[in-house]
């Protein structure tokens, strides 16, 4: 994902036409790489980032007093990765021509560690509903995937993240995978996100096959 600074908010209205066009004709399972662009509206990514810091070992107060302990690296100002856990949510937006547009997010309540997240039978209740009410409200835009961080180890795809974002594109196609890592975005003030996609099993199988045939020729 291209990190950029958009001061034009026209992205953020879906165009109903192109995207049922778009829908008949799923020009994304001809071609793996045919979205090219990520965007993020500014709210959505404050959604993400806040709900992600609320990983910090320094949220939950252990000292009664409704006041969070401060840790030494908190006072030194710096950030540690130490005892924070993941955090996982949904994404709502549209998307268009060769670009996927994340307009806001919203927290799901997951079991979590410091090294992985997953949903349970409460995650899914939740998100049922929140979607349900969404849709009353009789908004354009739809679940377009799900965001989660990784707090302090950088934004990649782990091989659960990627069978879980697989299981999304073949349900929900579009679907779209953002990782946010708030240690990193804290200690150097700059917002440490990537979005993802994968390939299709068949895809990678035709890859591996044209590369070895390719390699096997002298």
């Amino acid at each position: 994902m291209h990190n950029s600074v958009i001061t034009d908010d026209a992205f953020l209205s879906p165009k109903m036409e192109l995207m049922e066009e778009l829908h008949k004709t799923q020009p994304w399972k001809k071609s793996p790489h045919y979205f090219q662009r990520v965007k993020v509206s500014v709210l959505a990514a404050l959604q993400m980032m806040i709900h992600a810091k609320r990983g910090s070992p320094n949220v939950t107060c252990s000292n009664g007093s409704g006041v969070a302990e401060s840790s030494a690296a908190s006072v030194r100002n710096e950030p540690s990765r130490e005892n924070w856990f993941e955090v996982m949510g949904l994404m709502l937006g549209h998307f268009g021509e060769d670009e996927m547009i994340v307009t806001s997010a919203f927290a799901l309540p997951v079991d979590a560690s410091e090294v992985e997240c997953s949903m349970n039978d409460a995650s899914q209740l939740y998100m049922l509903d929140f979607l349900q009410y969404h849709q009353r409200g009789g908004t354009q835009e739809g679940c377009i995937g799900w965001y989660h961080s990784h707090p302090g180890y950088t934004c990649f795809l782990s091989g659960t993240d990627v069978n879980t974002q697989q299981l999304g594109q073949t349900a929900h196609d579009p679907w779209l995978v953002i990782v946010v890592d708030p240690v990193r975005t804290i200690s150097t003030g700059k917002l440490d996100m990537k979005a993802f996609r994968t390939f299709p099993e068949n895809y990678v199988a035709e890859q591996q096959g044209t590369s070895q045939h390719t390699q096997g020729k002298h």
